[in-house]
């Protein structure tokens, strides 16, 4: 299940660099 995420949220990137699957609320 993706996570969803604010797109303006910093912790967006920290995310990603963790190898963890995010999907922007404009993509979902």
């Amino acid at each position: 299940m993706p996570i969803q995420i604010p797109n303006d949220l910093p912790a967006a990137e920290t995310l990603k660099k963790e190898n963890i699957f995010v999907m922007k609320q404009t993509r979902a």
